[in-house]
């Protein structure tokens, strides 16, 4: 996870990925100019994280990645 413009980076499993886009505010990180970071990567912007629940939401879906990916 990461923060930059007011926006939230998220890493999430990328077999949930096209759930978490259809979310609003979601959508596919880039970087730079068009430059896709790749699968599971997710920028959420900030009118996404208003509230508390919301922002544990995306914690919750960034560390169900990651504890996929360290066992």
């Amino acid at each position: 996870m990461g923060t930059g413009s007011r926006a939230l980076l998220v890493r999430v499993d990328g077999v949930r990925e096209s759930e978490y886009l259809q979310l609003d505010w979601a959508h596919h990180a880039v970087m730079g100019k068009g430059r896709s970071m790749g699968e599971g990567w997710i920028t959420v912007d900030a009118e996404a994280l208003t509230s508390e629940p919301a922002l544990q939401f995306w914690v919750g879906a960034a560390l169900e990645h990651n504890a996929d990916t360290s066992s």
